[in-house]
């Protein structure tokens, strides 16, 4: 994965990319992506037990949540895209380095790479707001409020999955102790 938002990267692995080095764990996308890889090795268990089913159901519903940020992310993209056109007026100050990710492939479920979606999405969503900000359609302040929305619904998102996969794991070891 490749961003170009310092912000995005430092989300996605605050030990590697954010210079607020804290002393508690951050839940941030890499954690996340753990997370969920976690989540969807136990759903893909032949076996079925009530915790596979539940770990089924459980990313199903992950699934649905991130790919519902993912659309909406997209959606409010196209609309400044549509917006302000596609053609750059100061073609020289919109390009950026973006760094490369290293992901370990062989957590690959359809949640995780949803997760790298959400990213990937919101770092395009980024670029066309700086965009659109050299190119004098939007105000510095506009710009920032945009981006601050998404990043509050990322966030927020994380947390909400990183809640979910906890919550399944005591559920989990509860049945399987009760087994």
């Amino acid at each position: 994965m490749q961003l170009q938002s310092q912000r995005l990267l430092s989300l996605w692995d605050h030990n590697q990319y954010s210079n607020d080095k804290t002393r508690t764990k951050p839940i941030d996308g890499l954690f996340v992506y753990n997370s969920l890889f976690s989540v969807s090795a136990f759903a893909s268990k032949q076996d079925q037990t009530p915790a596979t089913l539940l770990a089924q159901m459980t990313t199903n519903k992950l699934l649905i949540t991130l790919r519902d940020l993912r659309n909406n992310i997209s959606k409010v993209d196209r609309e400044l895209v549509s917006r302000i056109g596609s053609i750059p007026m100061n073609t020289s100050a919109h390009k950026r380095e973006s760094k490369k990710i290293h992901i370990d492939e062989s957590k690959h479920t359809p949640t995780t790479v949803m997760l790298i979606k959400v990213f990937l999405a919101s770092d395009e969503y980024f670029t066309h707001l700086n965009q659109a900000r050299l190119d004098g359609e939007l105000l510095d302040t506009e710009q920032q409020e945009n981006r601050k929305e998404i990043i509050a619904l990322v966030i927020q998102t994380l947390h909400d999955i990183n809640k979910m996969c906890i919550s399944y794991h005591k559920v989990r070891k509860s049945v399987e102790a009760k087994e």
